[in-house]
């Protein structure tokens, strides 16, 4: 076990070093980081971005009980680095429900990264996040487009009924930029089987001319579970596409189904030593994870 005392200096040091070293210690799966709340929750403040975002972790990790952190973490949503941003999401997310008042008051910030990150703290949340529906949804029509499919998603997943945000989604598919198209897949994946209404324009995504978003289309299907009989016919077809990331993708769905995916071993067989190594090494993997599936069945294996 670790010395609390000593973890306890190192948490109040202003040195970086000694506050990374503390908190990694609290990482640690058989540590109860939970005694140490309030000076994890002050390492929130520390200058260093590095010593902040370890300490989203930690506190990420406690969850529930790290309510007093809220506000701190809510600060970290308007940071600009990414990282910080996105472990402080996760943080806000772990501790639920008393999250939920600090995470609407900054959906009303102007930066839309900030925005985002909050929206996809309360996504996580889920139902238990109820009372931010009218929020985002008042929020989504007036929004740029990222807020507004954050906000889709977020709104489908919290309020289980995924016409209340799918449409939205599958009309960014329709975007010019190839980047919005892949993003609102990307989206679609965190409804699970909510979006299986959307598989028949899911898999016209097959024949997207942007390669990224046909393997982001690929992934998806695999992703939201999609059953079996609309699946496997359309990732043999993108096994022979010009794109080693679409080829892969599909083989990574198509493992993922297991013995219910054997009708596409023979188009497998086709790749396995292939001059791409990395095709070649998914086809293998594809066949064998298929290959030893005892009995087939209508859902992907995870």
């Amino acid at each position: 076990m670790p010395d609390e005392a000593q973890i306890r200096r190192q948490l109040r040091a202003a040195e970086e070093h000694h506050r990374l070293a503390a908190l990694g210690e609290l990482m640690a799966d058989d540590v109860d980081a939970s005694p140490y709340l309030a000076e994890v929750a002050a390492s929130l403040d520390h200058k260093e971005v590095p010593v902040r975002q370890l300490a989203a972790a930690v506190l990420g990790k406690i969850g529930a009980t790290a309510v007093a952190a809220v506000r701190p973490l809510c600060r970290c949503l308007t940071a600009s680095e990414d990282d910080l941003r996105a472990v402080a999401s996760f943080a806000l997310a772990r501790i639920g429900p008393a999250s939920v008042p600090g995470l609407r008051l900054m959906l009303q910030f102007s930066d839309p990264r900030t925005v985002v990150a909050a929206v996809g703290a309360l996504s996580q949340i889920g139902p238990e996040a109820r009372e931010s529906l009218a929020d985002l949804e008042t929020l989504a029509p007036r929004a740029p487009l990222a807020v507004q499919m954050a906000c889709a998603a977020a709104v489908a997943r919290i309020s289980g009924d995924a016409s209340r945000g799918l449409p939205l989604l599958l009309r960014a598919l329709d975007h010019p930029d190839p980047s919005v198209r892949k993003q609102s897949l990307e989206r679609i994946t965190e409804l699970g089987p909510a979006a299986h209404p959307a598989i028949p324009r899911i898999l016209q995504c097959a024949a997207d001319p942007a390669p990224e978003v046909r393997a982001a289309g690929a992934l998806t299907l695999g992703r939201i579970r999609a059953p079996t009989s609309e699946v496997v016919s359309p990732m043999v077809r993108l096994l022979d596409d010009a794109s080693p990331e679409v080829r892969i993708n599909a083989m990574i769905v198509l493992a993922s189904y297991g013995g219910a995916a054997s009708a596409a071993l023979p188009a497998l067989h086709k790749w396995t030593g292939h001059t791409d190594e990395k095709t070649s090494i998914a086809a293998s993997a594809a066949i064998e994870r298929i290959s030893g599936k005892a009995q087939a069945t209508d859902e992907p294996s995870h």
